[in-house]
C-alpha cells in the first residue's frame, strides 16, 4: 500500500506541477524576477515557487489519503483497543504532515525573500556574521538562516513527540534525565543537520540542473534503501518502510523532475527558495529514516563542505575532477 500511496502522489503531483510551472514562470516574468544566470544571462529566478506550492498539494492528498484509511480500518464502526490505534495513527501521520508543510512555508517563505530583495554580494555565513559585525546590517541571507533554523526546530520537535517522564522515584528521575539529555542531544544534532543540509542544496545551485540532480539522487537513494530494508516503523500497518519521511520526499521529487528540464536548459533558476527547499526536504527524510550514527556521519560531511566552500569554490573542485565534471555537465544545454 505504501508504494502505491507514493506513486499515486508522485503521479498526481508531477501532472500538477507541468500544469502549474508555465504560470510560475510567467508569474516571475510579469514581476521582474530575473536574475544573471553564471553565463551572464538574464532569466527567470525563483522558480523554486513551484515546490511550495506542490508541497501544499501534497498536504491536501496527505489529508484525503488519512481519511480513506480511517475508512477502511474502519474506525468509528469497530469498538476496541485495534481502533483506537489506528485511528490515533492515523491523526499522527496528519499532524505529521501539517507540521512538515508548516516548516517547509517557512524555509520557502525566507528563501523567497532572499531571491527578491536579497544583496548578491553578500555571499556564505561568514559573509553575512561580518555584515552585522561591521555594519550593523540585518541582512535577507541572516533571516534566512534564522527562519530556517526555526523551521528546523519545529519540524524536530514536531517528530520528536517527548513527553515528561512521571515521577515514580529517584530511579526513574534519573533515568529520566538521562534520557531527556540523550533524546535533546539527539534533537540538537538534527536541527543542525536540517541546517547544513538546507544550505548546502544552496551552495550547490551555481549551475543548471546541479542542485536538481544532487537532491534527485540523494531521494532515490532514500527511497531504495528504506523500500529494500525493510525495516522499521509501525505506521498505519506500514510495517516495512518509515512511511512518513519518504512520504514527505515525495512533492519535492515530483517538483525537482518538473523543474529539471528547463533548468537544465538555462530557462529559469531555483533561486534560494527552492534549493532551501529541497534541502529541507532532504534532511527531513534523513533524520526520519538514517540511524543516528548515519546522521552523525552526514553532519560532518556537510560541515566539511560548508569549511571548504567558505574558503574555496566547490564549481572549481568539480570541474579539476573528470567524473564530478562529467556528472555536472550531463544534460545541460
Amino acid at each position: 500500500m505504501e508504494v502505491a500511496a507514493w506513486s499515486g502522489m508522485l503521479t498526481a503531483l508531477l501532472g500538477m506541477g507541468v500544469w502549474l510551472l508555465p504560470y510560475v514562470t510567467r508569474f516571475l516574468l510579469e514581476h521582474g524576477l530575473t536574475a544573471i544566470n553564471y553565463e551572464g544571462i538574464g532569466i527567470p529566478t525563483g522558480s523554486g515557487l513551484l515546490l511550495v506550492l506542490l508541497h501544499a498539494i501534497w498536504l491536501l492528498l496527505v489529508w484525503v489519503l488519512v481519511w480513506v484509511l480511517v475508512g477502511l480500518s474502519g474506525i468509528g464502526a469497530t469498538a476496541g483497543q485495534e481502533a483506537a490505534d489506528a485511528l490515533r495513527q492515523a491523526m499522527q501521520l496528519r499532524l505529521d504532515a501539517s507540521s512538515y508543510v508548516a516548516a517547509v512555508l517557512i524555509v520557502g517563505g525566507v528563501g523567497w525573500l532572499d531571491d527578491t530583495v536579497g544583496d548578491r554580494k553578500v555571499k556564505g555565513w561568514g559573509g553575512h556574521w561580518r555584515r552585522w559585525r561591521q555594519d550593523h546590517v540585518l541582512t535577507t541571507g541572516a533571516i534566512k538562516a534564522a527562519g530556517t533554523g526555526l523551521a528546523a526546530v519545529l519540524a524536530v520537535l514536531a517528530r520528536a513527540g517527548l513527553e515528561p517522564t512521571p515521577d515514580a522515584g529517584t530511579e526513574t528521575a534519573i533515568h529520566g534525565m538521562l534520557g531527556a539529555g540523550a533524546s535533546l542531544g539527539v534533537a540538537a544534532l538534527q536541527v543542525l543537520l536540517l541546517l547544513l543540509m538546507t544550505n548546502a542544496l544552496n551552495l550547490l545551485d551555481l549551475r543548471p540542473g546541479r542542485c536538481l540532480k544532487a537532491f534527485l539522487s540523494i531521494a532515490a537513494i532514500l527511497f531504495i534503501a528504506g523500500v529494500s530494508a525493510g525495516a522499521a516503523g509501525d505506521r498505519l500497518g506500514l510495517a516495512s518502510v518509515p512511511f512518513m519521511p519518504l512520504l514527505a520526499l515525495v512533492p519535492a521529487a515530483a517538483g525537482a523532475l518538473v523543474l529539471l528540464p528547463g533548468d537544465l536548459g538555462a530557462r529559469h533558476m531555483l533561486g534560494d527558495a527552492g534549493a532551501g527547499v529541497l534541502g529541507f526536504a532532504a534532511g527531513y527524510a534523513v533524520i526520519g529514516c538514517a540511524p543516528i550514527w548515519m546522521q552523525a556521519g552526514a553532519v560532518v560531511l556537510l560541515l566539511a563542505l560548508h569549511a571548504y566552500a567558505e574558503t574555496r569554490s566547490i564549481s572549481a573542485w568539480i570541474e579539476k575532477h573528470r567524473l564530478t565534471r562529467l556528472l555536472d555537465r550531463w544534460g545541460r544545454a
